[in-house]
C-alpha cells in the first residue's frame, strides 16, 4: 500500500522546530563555554550548561516518548493480532517434533539393540564352529576342521561389523526418510546440558563465549559490591572525584 505521508523524520522535524532550535542554541552556548575550568565564573558556565543539557535532554526524550507511543501502540495491536495464530502454530510444530524425535530416538534404541543381538549370536555362532573345529581336528578330520575354522571366522566378521553398528551414533542408527510427499526426515545429532550444580561450574572454561559487554557488566557489579576491599587480577580498581551538579 502506497502512503502520501513524509516520511517520518521529516515530520518530527517540522513538529519541533522549537525544540530542535533550543538544542542547536545550547550547541553554541558549548561551543563558547571554557574547556578549562580557572575561575568561579568558568565553573558557573561549565555547571549551567550541565544542569541545561540534562533538563532539555529530559525534555527532548519525553517529547520522543510521546511522538513514539502511536506507534508502539499500532506495534503492540498488530503483535497481539499475530501472537495467537504464532503461538499456536508453534504449539502444534513442537508437539509434532516431539513426535518424531521419539519415533527417532525409538529407531535407533530399536536398530542397537537388534545390532547387539545380532553380534552376540554371531559371536556364539563362531564359538559353536571352534569347538566343532576342535572336535574335527581332535578326530585328525583335517578338511571338516578347517570348514568349521573358515565358518568361525565369517561369525566372527560378523559380530564385528554388528559391534560396529551398535556403537553408531544414533543419528546414524536413524538414517534418513524421504516420505511419499518430497518431506525428508534425517537423524542428527545435538548436543544438550542441564545444570546439576552452578556453584561448581568451571567459568574460566566460559572465557571464550563470553562477550565483553557481558564480562564489563560482572566487573561494574564486583567492583560495586566490594569497593576497593577486594582486588581482581586483571582489573585496576581505584578512586576516582566526580562532581554532583544540581
Amino acid at each position: 500500500m502506497l502512503s502520501n505521508n513524509p516520511p517520518i523524520a521529516d515530520r518530527l522535524a517540522l513538529e519541533n522546530t522549537e525544540l530542535l532550535a533550543e538544542v542547536e542554541r545550547l550547541a553554541e552556548r558549548s561551543n563558547a563555554a571554557p574547556r578549562e575550568i580557572r575561575t568561579d565564573a568558568d565553573l558557573d558556565a561549565v555547571a549551567r550548561l550541565v544542569t541545561d543539557a540534562r533538563a532539555l535532554g529530559k525534555r527532548v526524550d519525553s517529547q520522543r516518548v510521546q511522538d513514539k507511543e502511536p506507534f508502539l501502540t499500532a506495534g503492540r495491536e498488530v503483535d497481539t493480532f499475530f501472537k495467537a495464530p504464532i503461538d499456536r502454530l508453534a504449539r502444534i510444530g513442537s508437539a509434532f517434533q516431539r513426535i518424531a524425535d521419539d519415533h527417532a530416538r525409538a529407531r535407533a534404541a530399536e536398530a542397537r539393540r537388534k545390532a547387539e543381538e545380532e553380534a552376540a549370536k554371531a559371536r556364539a555362532e563362531a564359538q559353536r564352529q571352534r569347538e566343532i573345529a576342535e572336535r574335527a581336528a581332535e578326530a585328525e578330520r583335517v578338511k571338516a576342521a578347517s570348514k568349521a575354522e573358515d565358518r568361525a571366522g565369517n561369525a566372527e566378521a560378523k559380530a564385528e561389523a554388528a559391534d560396529r553398528i551398535a556403537a553408531a551414533p544414533a543419528a546414524d542408527l536413524v538414517g534418513q526418510t524421504t516420505t511419499a510427499s518430497g518431506v525428508t526426515a534425517t537423524g542428527k545429532t545435538v548436543w544438550s546440558y542441564e545444570i546439576t550444580n552452578y556453584d561448581l561450574i568451571p567459568l574460566d572454561l566460559m572465557r571464550p563465549y563470553l562477550k565483553r559487554e557481558h564480562v564489563d557488566a560482572a566487573i561494574k557489579q564486583f567492583v560495586k559490591f566490594h569497593n576497593n576491599t577486594k582486588p581482581m587480577a586483571g582489573v585496576r580498581i581505584f578512586e576516582e572525584v566526580r562532581v554532583a551538579i544540581r
